[in-house]
């Protein structure tokens, strides 16, 4: 579900390595010491390998040459294999050759909540935090956790840009952990937009160590996978001296273990000036309603960046631009965070996405997908099945089975599952 590689070493940079493909001697020798790997030359699986790596290149010319709105450049992942790929996104790993490789857990979001049972509404300025509250017609949950009217949509939104904490992306490496990192980066940006003084990096370890799992959301919890959502709710569970920690506070293992699971941290009796550990915590979630682009994009505008489901499967060799097209393809296998949209001279209108895979990979870390035009009710956005939701959208019900499909929308089924923080409040110790 989560689909990722810890590469060791160096990784190239989009721009080096599209320099390096551009002058046409980016060998498979060179990719393989820009990327930290180790086959060893000559070797049946340096030359498997070197004829992935080659085959792939030539898809890559091949669709840069169609001059369509998005490039596809060499990075991470152009020397695996497909099955190596559906692995990481979720897939019962097998050997590649003789050698057994580390395994890849996954995870995105949870679509088994319903917040549209009956219920009564909540006004304007009353709180949303209740798991059961709903705001009125032309209400939203805002980022503090009360009812609010929609604001008005710009042409344009992006959250990145005005947020200081936005330039270092996370990698998530070897774990499915896209979920644990797309919650965390989530509260994050709503930290620095709450609190103009909050420029600290979020760590994901305590979320992707700490959140149970029970239903098997997504996976089976931890680096096998969950959901942002259930992050938020691990989190908001933590209460006001709990909550997430900062990365120079609580090191991202890229692994199960990592991170103390006992409530509130409490510092060492020699800390006698504090009490509590600084840290993040939010008052709750609140989750868009399934498969609605104008209410996510109400939500964005509105309340700020969220935490969705994506197909990840075709998008690895992303490299710019705005991709226009999934190939209909409407299994949901990974989370990331939303962070703005816009209209592109070549690509048109499009969300801009915050990734998992590091700021090497694609631009900067980011990413852009086709954003359609027009209304959710008139079909515009693209939507199908997913036949896979036992891969990583959904929970398992009372019987223990997945639903056989589930209904997804939006390119690359960005519009199908949404959730953000609300009320998120930063100790003051982290605001100095």
């Amino acid at each position: 579900m989560c689909f990722h590689i810890l590469i060791v070493g160096l990784l190239a940079s989009g721009g080096d390595a599209t320099e390096a493909f551009s002058q046409s001697n980016y060998s498979f020798g060179s990719y393989a010491t820009a990327h930290g790997r180790t086959y060893a030359k000559g070797s049946s699986e340096y030359k498997e390998r070197e004829q992935i790596f080659n085959e792939k290149v030539t898809g890559i010319i091949a669709h840069n040459s169609m001059q369509r709105s998005w490039q596809m450049g060499v990075n991470q992942f152009t020397d695996r294999t497909s099955d190596e790929l559906q692995q990481m996104r979720g897939y019962k790993r097998s050997d590649f050759g003789q050698r057994r490789t580390s395994s890849f857990g996954s995870s995105v979001l949870q679509l088994g909540i319903d917040d549209n049972h009956d219920k009564s509404c909540t006004s304007s300025d009353m709180s949303c935090l209740a798991s059961d509250a709903s705001c009125c017609s032309g209400l939203i949950c805002g980022s503090k956790g009360v009812c609010e009217k929609v604001g008005s949509l710009a042409e344009s939104k992006d959250w990145s840009a005005l947020l200081q904490t936005s330039d270092t992306v996370l990698d998530q490496g070897s774990c499915g952990s896209c979920w644990a990192v797309a919650a965390t980066a989530a509260i994050q940006l709503h930290a620095a937009k709450e609190f103009k003084k909050f420029n600290k990096i979020l760590s994901p370890q305590s979320i992707l160590s700490c959140t149970p799992n029970k239903m098997e959301c997504g996976g089976t919890g931890g680096c096998g996978g969950a959901t942002p959502e259930l992050g938020f709710e691990w989190v908001k569970r933590q209460g006001r001296n709990g909550g997430v920690l900062p990365l120079d506070q609580e090191e991202y293992t890229a692994s199960n273990g990592g991170a103390s699971c006992e409530g509130p941290k409490k510092v060492s009796f020699l800390q006698t000036n504090r009490r509590i550990i600084p840290t993040v915590s939010i008052g709750g979630y609140t989750k868009v309603v399934e498969n609605s682009a104008s209410g996510v994009l109400q939500a964005l505008s509105t309340a700020g960046p969220l935490a969705a489901a994506i197909v990840g499967q075709g998008i690895q060799s992303y490299s710019g631009g705005v991709i226009d097209s999934c190939h209909k393809n409407f299994e949901v296998d990974h989370a990331v965070v939303i962070v703005g949209y816009g209209n592109d001279p070549v690509g048109g209108q499009y969300w801009k996405i915050r990734n998992s895979w590091g700021q090497h990979w694609g631009e900067n870390g980011y990413l852009r997908l086709r954003r359609h035009i027009g209304s959710d009710q008139k079909g515009e956005e693209p939507c199908g099945w997913d036949m896979k939701p036992e891969v990583g959208i959904v929970c398992k019900d009372a019987n223990g089975k997945y639903p056989k499909k589930t209904w997804v929308c939006g390119e690359c089924g960005i519009v199908s599952d949404v959730a953000y923080p609300v009320a998120v409040q930063v100790h003051a110790g982290l605001l100095m």
